[in-house]
């Protein structure tokens, strides 16, 4: 979910791309930046976020899933185990440090109970320390994966049950020992190197793709293939993996977790739903930070006033049924804002 901005707020970011690119002192800036290469455009200084238009984007994409306004199509999404490891500062040393930061998610809004909350549930839990890493990275890197990524996916996939949209979700689990060793885990979107295989990604997979985890690529894609197909993941999967059940909102909560040998439905803990009722209040604080002044979080379980309180209003069924939909959207969070962002009707 990316940070929405105003125009105005967006023009920081268009400065720094003309200071980027050498075309800050053109009598014509845009014209400038059009005649500039690509690798010229591809710098990592500056953000690229979307900006409110009022015409691609006409609402904030949480507010438009709560009232019901996107596409109402079949979806597949999820998230990897630690999506956070590779997000977050790896020198993380301090509490403060790994506080400032969940703040500044946040554009500075968490009341001190809340900052409270989120060192009680993460920062002082113990972590491993991992070689070349702060002693509070891992510990900030798990909250960040449940605000930025398990509880973002939860949130839009709870809205899709509760409108009786069919929706299928994954954690993606597969253990690398390099990784594992590193404190990197299953890292954010790491899962692309099973949905295309590894010689189909950045270059540089996990090794264990071409050995102990080689047989997770054909079972991966199958599932995907089969759901770009048909809309759904189970009609072409491979024989004996599991039948990948629907997301059916907060109080079923199943998903597949995919790893090596070990591919099967499991339930969202109620310990992460919790965190996610808690993380709650903050994700339009991440995404809109512009109409959030405050933010008091959740205690975790409590759900009143929360995504997580919502009620069905359409039964959904567990079975895979023909149905009269011409489109369907697979992603995981390497496109999930763009894919939501598409499905989002104002």
């Amino acid at each position: 979910m990316a940070t929405i901005r105003t125009l105005e707020q967006g023009q920081e970011q268009y400065n720094c791309l003309l200071n980027a690119t050498l075309c800050a002192s053109s009598a014509d800036t845009l014209a400038c930046l059009r005649g500039v290469n690509a690798t010229a455009l591809q710098t990592e200084q500056c953000q690229f976020n979307p900006g409110l238009d009022d015409d691609l984007i006409k609402a904030a994409m949480l507010n438009n899933f709560d009232n019901g306004r996107y596409l109402k199509i079949p979806v597949l999404a999820g998230t990897c185990t630690d999506e956070g490891t590779k997000n977050v500062p790896q020198n993380t040393n301090t509490t403060g440090q790994a506080l400032r930061f969940v703040n500044d998610q946040a554009s500075d809004v968490l009341s001190n109970s809340s900052l409270g909350m989120v060192n009680q549930v993460y920062i002082a839990a113990p972590q491993p320390v991992f070689p070349g890493a702060g002693a509070k990275w891992r510990q900030l890197a798990n909250a960040h994966g449940d605000f930025r990524a398990h509880c973002i996916a939860a949130r839009l996939q709870n809205a899709l049950a509760r409108d009786g949209v069919r929706t299928y979700n994954y954690r993606y689990a597969v253990l690398d020992p390099e990784q594992e060793a590193l404190g990197f885990g299953a890292y954010h979107t790491v899962e692309l190197n099973g949905v295309f295989g590894p010689n189909n990604t950045d270059g540089a997979p996990p090794r264990s793709y071409f050995t102990s985890n080689a047989a997770i690529v054909p079972i991966t894609m199958a599932y995907w293939t089969s759901f770009v197909k048909t809309l759904d993941p189970n009609a072409h999967k491979i024989p004996g993996t599991p039948d990948w059940l629907p997301w059916l909102g907060p109080d079923d909560r199943s998903r597949l977790r995919f790893q090596t040998n070990n591919t099967l439905m499991e339930k969202m803990n109620d310990t992460q739903r919790g965190n996610c009722e808690m993380f709650d209040p903050m994700l339009e604080a991440i995404e809109l930070p512009q109409a959030v002044r405050f933010v008091q979080l959740n205690r975790p379980g409590v759900a009143t006033n929360t995504s997580w309180a919502f009620v069905p209003v359409k039964p959904v069924s567990k079975t895979f049924g023909a149905g009269a939909e011409k489109f369907g959207l697979s992603v995981g969070l390497t496109v999930l804002t763009l894919g939501f962002t598409a499905m989002m009707v104002v």
